[in-house]
């Protein structure tokens, strides 16, 4: 009897029925369940070496796997592969996510943030993303209010208000975190505010009114202010040069030129990856935002709201310049505002400290120590609006709201050299 128990057969059958069982139990703790807000991020234990410094493997390398297992039963053998759950980001109502990217190629040397192509999509395609030359770092567009995607916790950080989505992978990231082992924005040197939607809206004042706001807008990456500039406007002025090149172009055509809003080639400000293209410079900017809800990435855009210029009936605006060199001949352009408003036909300017534009009709020039009266000139040719045109520009620079000033009188001024 006891040789039958450990015959040849009898063991062999005993292995079977062993291997079956660890089989079972392998294949048993090989299934996940994915929820249906979860991704699963897949760790391989045994493969080649990551090629460089990419901590994601895309060829089957030990390591992170690009491939997340999503919501569902899922399989991967437990003895090769190890499954981490994480939750979908989900951005808030009324909030942004910032994404920053832990693979790819490195940002250029002076660059703040990696560039942005279409093909990245909502960086939910990590193979696209390095495939199409992601770079690594801040990214120029933001995550929606709202927006629920399933991005790969390892390749991208998404900082939300509530949590910071992804798995740190670099020292520096770790040594963000707090005691607990979490990062919050606060980390990353944000304000609460800076992960909600920018509001331009009217604000109540301390004396009971409601004050019309605006939004100054100061970009923090670009190429630097061309010499003299004291904000970017996009292409500059070349636009308002080739009005001055027709004959028939008026003044007040120039000056709408030179006011006039371009926000609409960057979609005020959301696409600063085609701000940059369309030759947005660092620093201050022209074109300020008005009224409305805007999507704005924190680490390059930063926007002041002011008090909105109200010019009441009756009266005209004049912008007073502030670091101006004495005028050349005519100043046509500058007293535009006080023509448009009086309906006559000429001003003159006062002198430069002031500039309050006198209603009296005619054109004036600098005036000569030895003189008693002003004199008249010639009305302004296309070379002399040039000049006009070059110091309204350095002033449009400066002539935010808390500058302008509006007078429903204008005294006629003296005149000096």
């Amino acid at each position: 009897m006891f040789d039958s128990m450990f015959s040849p057969a009898t063991l062999l059958e005993g292995v079977v029925l062993l291997c079956l069982f660890i089989l079972i139990v392998l294949n048993a703790k090989s299934v996940y369940s994915i929820g249906p807000t979860q991704v699963g991020l897949v760790r391989k234990r045994f493969g080649a070496k990551l090629p460089g410094d990419n901590p994601i493997a895309f060829k089957g390398e030990a390591g992170y796997q690009a491939e997340l297992l999503m919501p569902g039963l899922r399989f991967k053998f437990c003895g090769i592969y190890a499954v981490a759950k994480h939750p979908w980001v989900q951005v808030p109502a009324g909030q942004i996510g910032v994404v920053i990217a832990q693979v790819g190629a490195p940002t250029p040397i002076g660059a703040k943030s990696g560039v942005f192509k279409p093909e990245f999509g909502n960086f939910t395609d990590v193979s696209s993303f390095v495939a199409n030359g992601g770079q690594k770092g801040v990214q120029r567009p933001v995550l929606s209010p709202g927006m629920l995607a399933p991005i790969h916790p390892v390749a991208f950080l998404i900082i939300t208000k509530p949590q910071v989505f992804g798995v740190p992978i670099t020292d520096t990231y770790r040594q963000l975190a707090d005691q607990s082992g979490r990062l919050t924005f606060t980390a990353f040197g944000l304000e609460e505010r800076q992960l909600e939607i920018t509001r331009i809206a009217p604000r109540p004042t301390e004396s009971g009114k409601v004050a019309d706001m605006i939004g100054i807008v100061t970009s923090l990456e670009g190429q630097p202010l061309q010499a003299g500039a004291i904000a970017s406007r996009l292409g500059q002025f070349d636009d308002v040069a080739e009005l001055e090149k027709k004959p028939d172009t008026t003044d007040f055509q120039l000056i709408a030129a030179i006011l006039g809003s371009k926000n609409q080639l960057h979609n005020n400000y959301q696409d600063f990856q085609q701000f940059l293209d369309a030759g947005g410079k660092i620093g201050l900017q022209h074109d300020p935002l008005l009224y409305g809800a805007y999507n704005l990435n924190p680490f390059l855009v930063r926007v002041e709201q002011v008090p909105m210029l109200v010019v009441e009936q009756g009266q005209v605006a004049v912008i007073p310049p502030r670091t101006l060199p004495a005028l050349a001949s005519n100043s046509a352009a500058w007293c535009a505002p006080a023509i448009k408003a009086s309906g006559r036909k000429h001003c003159a300017p006062a002198s430069i400290p002031s500039t309050r534009a006198s209603t009296t009709p005619r054109w004036c020039s600098p005036q000569s120590s030895s003189s008693t009266g002003p004199r008249t000139s010639p009305e302004p040719t296309v070379s002399t609006r040039a000049s006009n045109r070059s110091s309204l520009k350095v002033t449009r620079a400066l002539s935010f709201p808390s500058t302008f000033k509006s007078s429903s009188t204008f005294p006629t001024p003296k005149l000096r050299a």
